[in-house]
């Protein structure tokens, strides 16, 4: 077989790939309630672009560099890191006896593939992580691709009322998380899953959280 032949069939089959994996996309993202793409469509487009970089001798900008710097924080790690332009706030609109594993449970009958949070705060303070921030999670609709989500349990008192009944323990874990997060992402706007509609809460879909985010947060840095 000639070379130009074959450099024909590498092009075409990128060429192939690539659609695939946009098309893919597109079927994952009209099809999921959440409006968003699954990991493993994630993954094989990630997988699609770099095969394609190689073909068109076009370097991948997913594939790391040998000079990349490694976070300093043991709460943060990513490896293909997506552009964040919100750390949304949430309380989980539960009690503060909630579990994670109740948590996930609930996600699972949603039929989310991903959870709703990065990351939850216990009330005795505990920092837990649910997903890598370079994945999407589910908190806010819509906003979800470019976010990271973080949620305290509790939210709602014994009469099912919302609330704002965060612990000591959780007000310095949430200051302490968002801290290290703005430091990898200095220009995303702190806020909380209520302030997408806006400050007339008329408009509000959900009380969520029954605190004000983007002031109590605003001198984080």
């Amino acid at each position: 077989m000639q070379r130009n032949t074959k450099e024909w069939i590498q092009y075409g089959s990128a060429i192939a790939v690539l659609l695939l994996a946009i098309i893919l996309v597109y079927i994952s993202y009209f099809t999921s309630q959440a409006r968003d793409v699954t990991d493993n469509v994630l993954w094989y487009f990630a997988q699609s672009l770099m095969y394609a970089g190689s073909i068109f001798g076009v370097a991948s900008p997913l594939m790391p560099s040998s000079t990349t710097s490694k976070t300093n924080c043991s709460i943060i790690t990513s490896k293909i890191m997506r552009q964040i332009k919100r750390i949304f706030v949430h309380c989980t609109a539960g009690s503060q006896s909630q579990s994670i594993d109740d948590l996930k449970a609930e996600f699972r009958r949603k039929g989310w593939t991903n959870p709703g949070y990065h990351y939850v705060i216990a009330p005795n303070g505990g920092i837990h992580q649910l997903l890598a921030i370079e994945k999407v999670s589910n908190g806010v609709q819509g906003y979800n691709s470019t976010a990271i989500n973080v949620a305290y349990i509790g939210g709602i008192d014994a009469k099912g009322k919302a609330i704002d009944n965060r612990t000591p323990e959780q007000k310095d874990a949430l200051v302490l998380l968002l801290h290290k997060l703005k430091q990898q992402f200095p220009d995303a706007q702190i806020m909380g899953h209520r302030d997408i509609w806006g400050k007339d809460k008329s408009k509000w879909k959900k009380m969520c959280p029954c605190f004000n985010a983007i002031d109590e947060y605003k001198d984080i840095a």
